[in-house]
């Protein structure tokens, strides 16, 4: 018998990355310069994922990527996925914050992604 492939429904759809949230909650080193903190800050807000049971397709600043994916593990606030890029898998823990945000971290900071659409 086949395994059944996990699917987190929450996850499904289209959602962006939310700079105000992020911004909101990010914590810059002490000696981030003026333009690194900028640099950083334009950053975000670029990013649209859109997930499907099976797939993952990411666009920013023009650039489109596709790649596959699956669930690893649900619980009642976070989703493990594991995603298949050049070449190997890579794990990756989404945290749901509200119904329609989640966010993923990145070094010791969140970025926040919001559904913008199914």
């Amino acid at each position: 018998m086949a395994n059944a492939r996990l699917v987190d429904p929450r996850l499904l759809g289209t959602w962006r990355s939310d700079a105000p949230l992020t911004l909101a909650n990010w914590t810059f080193a002490s000696d981030t310069s003026d333009s690194d903190r900028a640099r950083i800050e334009e950053y975000f807000g670029k990013t649209t994922l859109r997930y499907t049971a099976a797939k993952i397709t990411s666009e920013f600043d023009g650039a489109r990527t596709v790649c596959p994916y699956r669930v690893a593990t649900i619980d009642k606030d976070w989703v493990a996925i594991i995603r298949r890029e050049a070449g190997r898998d890579e794990i990756q823990h989404l945290r749901f914050v509200e119904p329609d945000v989640y966010c993923v971290s990145v070094g010791r900071n969140k970025e926040y992604f919001r559904r913008v659409g199914p």
